[in-house]
């Protein structure tokens, strides 16, 4: 059985020439480059700043440090001045928020 499998994925087998195979691989690295490309475009939309965090959860700023401060959200510190949040703290941190509306 298992070298009738094999016969018939022979037969069924395509071979590029060596012009296809060249073409192919050239189309697959563009397309490595271009995820690439969109991977380093995407990374920086991770990190929020004090004023983006702020707006998804729809409060102030400085309510934003007061979070940071009692430990709801944790803040990253990019060199002296400046700090990130990561986007997935701050939905868990929605959440918390919306839950305990709720109750």
């Amino acid at each position: 059985m298992h070298k009738h499998l094999n016969r018939k994925f022979m037969q069924n087998l395509i071979v590029p020439t060596q012009k296809e195979f060249t073409a192919l691989c050239e189309e697959v690295e563009k397309l490595h480059s271009k995820i690439d490309r969109l991977a380093i475009q995407k990374e920086p939309e991770e990190l929020l700043t004090t004023k983006e965090a702020a707006a998804f959860l729809k409060v102030t700023t400085t309510t934003i440090r007061n979070y940071a401060e009692k430990g709801i959200i944790t803040p990253l510190r990019i060199g002296e001045r400046n700090i990130r949040f990561e986007r997935e703290d701050i939905k868990a941190a929605l959440k918390a928020i919306q839950s305990r509306r709720r109750l």
